[in-house]
């Protein structure tokens, strides 16, 4: 029996926000603790309000879909935290559910290893590629200006004490948005595990039978109940993981389309822009796309599992059982022939065909805007 706990890193991302009081475990929390989470929530959802605002008040189009685009990313992120702030709890559970992996098969070990590792450096590099963005985000002080040029309801720019309060305002909500963005790796590890569940019980519906490296003799019967109750308790887990994050992965769907479409018109069209702000902006841009693409890249992994499950348990060694085992096995393939589909609004399936119609709906609006222009 091989065994997979949970990432490092998923758990320091766990415990930070824990550390810096998003949410917390204790069933009684005091009120001023309760008014502190409230401000900074309050604080945080004030930012894509004022980049909206800030848009209507400039004169420059291409800076004021720059500040649309901060809008939208920053509105997304708004959600993110509200999650953390009231689902942390059930999130936490999901993570001890789906994190935590019992495999009979080396094969698949190795493969779910090799999966995860790759998972772990490109979560690293995200991460690190937003601590970069951070620090280009303080050093706009030196020229006594904001990384956004967001309306304010003070006037930051002919007075030094409201510049700083200002730009104090600004790099928390940098900070904030750095921090959600270790929320995306957190969900996206979520949707991995979920797909290597599937596999998992893939590999466990294939192996019903056979003589293998750790079980010597195999009681077809026996397993196979065993992988049924897996599949119907699997079936309940990934009902519930959909549930959580509807409302979440709707609004990515929403807010994509329109992010990566003025995150490109900026970076085209432009030509004020400071070697930092084109950084940022392609960082956005880049951000945008993968937050989108990874979602439904893993949940097309989980429908592609769903699927082969059909399959597995089709080259199991059930052609030497008794007539009523066979029976059982039909009728369980014909409950595998339709997976679960992970649906967001019972509309849109998680699945790389909705990523193209993204990207078609982000392209078709950036023609739009630059003919107007």
């Amino acid at each position: 029996m091989f065994e997979i706990e949970v990432l490092p890193i998923i758990t320091y991302i766990v415990r930070s926000y824990e550390w810096m009081d998003f949410y917390s475990t204790d069933s009684e929390i005091s009120l001023q603790r309760k008014i502190k989470r409230k401000l900074k929530f309050v604080l945080y959802f004030c930012l894509p309000v004022f980049a909206l605002l800030g848009s209507f008040e400039n004169a420059n189009r291409s800076e004021s879909l720059y500040l649309i685009a901060v809008s939208i990313c920053t509105s997304l992120h708004v959600i993110r935290f509200h999650y953390i702030c009231t689902k942390m709890g059930i999130i936490s559970d999901l993570l001890k559910v789906f994190s935590e992996h019992e495999m009979q098969s080396k094969e698949n070990f190795q493969e779910s290893q090799e999966t995860l590792k790759n998972f772990n450096y490109f979560s690293i590099g995200l991460i690190g590629a937003s601590t970069v963005m951070v620090v280009l985000s303080s050093g706009f002080a030196f020229k006594k200006t904001l990384v956004f040029k967001i309306w304010f309801p003070l006037n930051w720019k002919e007075n030094d004490l409201n510049y700083s309060i200002a730009y104090a305002y600004i790099m928390y909500c940098v900070f904030v948005s750095y921090i959600m963005v270790t929320f995306v790796v957190l969900i996206w590890y979520l949707v991995l595990n979920v797909s290597i569940k599937c596999r998992t019980l893939g590999y466990d519906l294939q192996s019903l039978g056979w003589t293998t490296e750790n079980l010597k003799t195999s009681s077809f019967p026996e397993n196979f109940v065993k992988c049924v109750k897996c599949y119907k308790t699997l079936k309940i887990n990934i009902k519930q993981f959909s549930s959580c994050f509807q409302f979440l992965f709707l609004g990515q769907i929403i807010t994509s389309a329109a992010g990566i479409c003025t995150t490109v018109y900026s970076l085209s069209f432009d030509k004020t822009a400071t070697i930092s702000q084109s950084v940022i902006n392609f960082y956005l841009l880049l951000y945008n796309i993968f937050d989108i693409f990874m979602i439904m890249l893993l949940g097309n992994e989980i429908k592609i599992a769903q699927r082969n499950m059909t399959t597995c348990l089709f080259n199991s060694n059930w052609v030497e059982q008794p007539v009523q085992v066979k029976k059982l096995k039909i009728i369980f393939m014909a409950i595998l022939t339709e997976p679960q589909e992970l649906l967001i609004g019972k509309l849109y399936p998680l699945n790389l065909d909705t990523f193209k119609s993204i990207l078609k709906g982000a392209y078709s609006t950036f023609n739009i805007l630059r003919n107007l222009k």
